[in-house]
């Protein structure tokens, strides 16, 4: 613990408010250039309104939106917003809290219960670690069990009964969400839930970004895709911050007061043979003021089988994935990491050489496009595009 309390610098420092230092500096590649960012006012987002009684509009609408976009913005959906506001107020209280306080909670593991941690890139020239211009806790949760409160802070006070009141409201909303979803492949109801229930995971991050001295250099959250089935995301209002990526352009989600931001995920994307798409997005900062944001991801956990749902599959469909774990998928991409992401700077292709074979894939891990290949006699993931080799370079859409 005393080795993380020395390398943790917290966002919410001190830092002079005229200079970034150099470690949350990013290369020049890897900016978010605001400038080139497109407003969600400016496009038709798909906006989905919970209130519409019409239940089998609500499918095609949500059909619609994850095939096309991988995300919606959700309105009326039910959770008061007093409750959204006491869950963005109780984080940014607790990442207020002294540094001496916060760093009994502070972890260098990314998915660690609740623990503090902080993303960050590698630099490929100085190959030194560059840190987001923000601090995560990560936990777990679940929509009826409230054991897993016992793990989140205690401070502030309020801080447990809070979050433990909203999972009680989420976990019915994505139980619909997932119903609607279920309805739009023509399948029953009940059916993503059911699958889920087999081996499911409740997961949950809360996001803090103090105000950035120069926006232009720093990012909250690097360009990612989300793991799961499906995640919702509670945004600060009046702060913009979250970006999605959409036909190469990125797309600044301005918040809507008491919405909801959902968005498609990788599991999912399997599930729908690449009939819908987990999309990239981010985090920017701002330089007047902090942003908090809490988002909540269901899936399958590291024993679930992932595959394409066989009723999606005929000739016409053959299925673009084959079966494969969850859980060996997260080991090959958390030992693989970093190395990934050093060639992803670059654009270089990646080659790893692996006790059956050596295969060749692009420096990313998931995209709307990407497919998994379990090599021979091996339960480890190779991620692959749709092509008829293996081997093939890629530029970053990022």
């Amino acid at each position: 613990m005393n080795d993380i309390m020395s390398s943790f610098r917290w966002a919410n420092d001190g830092i002079s408010p005229i200079s970034v230092t150099q470690e949350y500096i990013l290369p020049p590649e890897k900016r978010p250039n605001l400038t080139t960012v497109t407003s969600s006012q400016s496009i038709s987002i798909p906006i989905i309104d919970m209130n519409n009684e019409n239940e089998m509009t609500l499918v095609h609408e949500i059909a619609k939106a994850c095939e096309e976009f991988g995300f919606f913005v959700l309105i009326n959906h039910g959770i008061s917003q007093e409750l959204c506001y006491n869950v963005l107020d109780v984080i940014t209280k607790f990442f207020n809290l002294p540094h001496e306080e916060k760093s009994q909670l502070l972890s260098n593991r990314v998915m660690d219960d609740g623990k503090i941690y902080r993303h960050h890139l590698i630099d490929p020239l100085t190959k030194k670690e560059v840190g987001m211009w923000s601090e995560t806790l990560f936990h777990t949760w679940h929509p009826v069990e409230v054991g897993f409160i016992q793990k989140l802070p205690q401070n502030p006070s309020h801080f447990r009964e809070v979050i433990a009141s909203y999972a009680k409201e989420i976990g019915p909303l994505m139980d619909q969400l997932l119903s609607l979803i279920s309805q739009g492949f023509g399948l029953s109801k009940d059916y993503l839930q059911t699958r889920l229930e087999e081996n499911p995971q409740y997961t949950a991050q809360a996001n803090y970004s103090p105000p950035s001295p120069n926006p232009e250099l720093t990012l909250g959250l690097q360009p990612h895709s989300d793991k799961k089935v499906l995640s919702i995301i509670l945004q600060d209002q009046g702060i913009t911050g979250l970006h999605v990526l959409k036909d190469q352009q990125w797309i600044a989600i301005d918040p809507i007061p008491a919405s909801l931001f959902v968005n498609v995920a990788d599991q999912l994307q399997v599930l729908s043979n690449d009939k819908y798409t987990s999309v990239y997005h981010r985090v920017v900062n701002n330089n007047v003021k902090e942003r908090a944001s809490y988002a909540t991801f269901c899936g399958l956990n590291k024993d679930g089988l992932v595959s394409p749902i066989q009723e999606l599959i005929d000739l016409q469909h053959p299925p673009l994935h084959p079966k494969y774990y969850y859980g060996d998928f997260l080991k090959f991409h958390r030992q693989k990491q970093n190395t990934i992401t050093q060639k992803l700077f670059s654009g270089q292709t990646t080659t790893f050489s692996l006790s059956v074979t050596k295969f060749t894939h692009p420096p990313i891990f998931r995209h709307p496009k990407l497919n998994f290949l379990i090599p021979k006699k091996s339960k480890l993931l190779i991620p692959s595009y749709h092509a008829p080799t293996l081997s093939f370079p890629l530029s970053p859409v990022f």
